[in-house]
Formats: structure tokens, sequence, C-alpha cells
């Protein structure tokens, strides 16, 4: 399966979840929003910590389970992989925590 199919389901999901959760899509906004404010640095890593936490994305339970109800194991690791996540990271800037990817 292409990465292209996989990124095409992956918007066709997003955007229904988005269409069926919305004050849970604004939820996660803003509270995505507030982590990049906290962040030290602008590639996501935390404020007052002694290591490196770099988070890329930050999605709610449920949109990540209609990923895993919707996707094969093939789909699922690219979207875990360093690739889906920041394809996913710069496609859906709502669920990113770190400002440059």
């Amino acid at each position: 399966m292409s990465k292209e199919h996989i990124q095409k389901k992956i918007i066709k999901l997003v955007g229904e979840y988005k269409r069926i959760f919305p004050s849970e899509y604004k939820a996660i906004t803003e509270i995505n929003k507030q982590t990049i404010e906290n962040n030290r640095t602008k590639f996501g890593e935390l404020k007052g910590t002694n290591i490196v936490e770099r988070a890329i994305t930050n999605i709610p339970e449920t949109l990540y389970g209609i990923f895993a109800k919707h996707f094969n194991e093939e789909m699922m690791e690219y979207y875990n992989s360093k690739e889906g996540t920041r394809w996913f990271a710069k496609k859906f800037k709502a669920f990113s925590v770190a400002e440059k990817i």
C-alpha cells in the first residue's frame, strides 16, 4: 500500500473525527497551543527538565482509537514511523506540539 493511500485515509479519518467530535477537537487544539507556549525551544523540548523530551504530536485517545480500528498493521506502522509522524504534524498543525518539525 502506498504512503499516499495511507495519507488519504488519515486525512479522511481526521475529517470525520473533527465532524463528529468538534468540542474535543477544539479542546485538544487549545491544549496543544499551551504546550507549544510551555516548550523550552521551538523544536518542542520541554521547559524545566534536565533531559530532552521532544514530542511532535499530541492526539486525543478518541482519534487514536479511530486509527487503531481502521488501520491495518502497515498503515499503523507508517503513522507511527518518523516519516509518518512528521507528515502528520505538518499536515495537521492542531495536533502538533512543536513549532518547528
